[in-house]
């Protein structure tokens, strides 16, 4: 179960990152684009 978890989290913390960055550039850029 501890290696699952291991495997798991990381995914899960990339994904979440990339959604703020995400946001972030839309925040940042998204206004210019329309």
């Amino acid at each position: 179960g501890f290696s699952l978890l291991c495997v798991a989290f990381p995914r899960a913390d990339l994904s979440l990152r990339a959604g703020q960055e995400y946001a972030l550039y839309e925040a940042q850029f998204g206004q210019y684009q329309r």
